[in-house]
């Protein structure tokens, strides 16, 4: 095994990372900043290439962030008072909660 430390760009002064979850068929590690953000790691198998992480999708389009859009009601409410944001698997699908 080989490791790489990389830089998450986009993860601000005031933001951290909080909470990881790893897809082990797709390779990928989802890492939740404190501010809601998800970042997806691509880990490649083989030592082929470095790891890449991804920019955000919002970031790409231009939008400010929206909780609405984030959070599926009422967790778009409570998101804005809570310290503690999670990913998971359930189903093959990935949560943020």
């Amino acid at each position: 095994m080989k490791w790489v430390v990389l830089d998450v760009d986009g993860v601000g002064e005031r933001d951290e990372l909080v909470d990881l979850a790893y897809d082990v068929d797709a390779g990928e590690v989802y890492c939740v900043t404190a501010s809601g953000d998800v970042h997806v790691l691509r880990v490649p198998r083989g030592n082929r290439r470095r790891p890449i992480v991804e920019r955000l999708q919002r970031e790409l389009a231009g939008v400010a962030y929206d909780p609405a859009a984030a959070y599926a009601a009422p967790y778009d409410v409570a998101s804005e008072y809570t310290c503690a944001k999670n990913v998971f698997f359930f189903g093959g699908n990935l949560y943020q909660a």
